[in-house]
């Protein structure tokens, strides 16, 4: 500190650089550093010289601290629709697209989608197992393949 008095206060006599460094020393930290609000005024840093200098620690003068953040959060959800879009991940739009052309069995039932599918679960409960017998297995199936059972012992589902 005492460099940085004499080379830019060579006007200052030895006794008062020596009281302005006690002083100096004698504050607390946060009382001797500055905001970065306080730097970014002292600089007359605008935004647009913060955004093309990459002096993100500094705030600007002609932002407040609200615009700055949803600044920040615009960059970073685009950064991330990026990202997402590179690892392969479609769209909401494209999704929707998708989704409007895919068939609606419940539509053309002319029911809810929630009674179409609520129905059909009742249906294939009535319905019941179907068995097929393949080479001396039985295999009991309703609408997905569930247990093996041995011809011996129907009851008894082989592990």
């Amino acid at each position: 500190m005492r460099h940085v008095i004499e080379m830019w206060a060579t006007w200052m006599p030895a006794d008062e650089r020596e009281a302005h460094v006690e002083h100096v020393w004698g504050l607390d930290i946060y009382e001797r550093t500055q905001t970065v609000l306080e730097i970014g005024k002292r600089l007359g840093l605008t935004n647009a010289e913060r955004e093309a200098l990459k002096l993100w620690p500094f705030l600007p003068i002609d932002k407040t601290a609200k615009q700055i953040s949803e600044i920040a959060r615009a960059r970073r959800n685009n950064r991330r629709r990026e990202k997402r879009r590179a690892s392969g991940v479609r769209s909401r739009a494209a999704y929707l697209a998708e989704l409007g052309n895919k068939p609606k069995p419940w539509v053309a039932a002319g029911v809810s989608r929630a009674t179409y599918y609520r129905k059909r679960k009742r249906d294939e409960v009535r319905r019941g197992p179907v068995l097929l017998i393949v080479d001396s297995l039985v295999f009991c199936a309703t609408t997905a393949w569930r247990d093996v059972f041995r011809d011996d012992d129907p009851l008894k589902p082989a592990r």
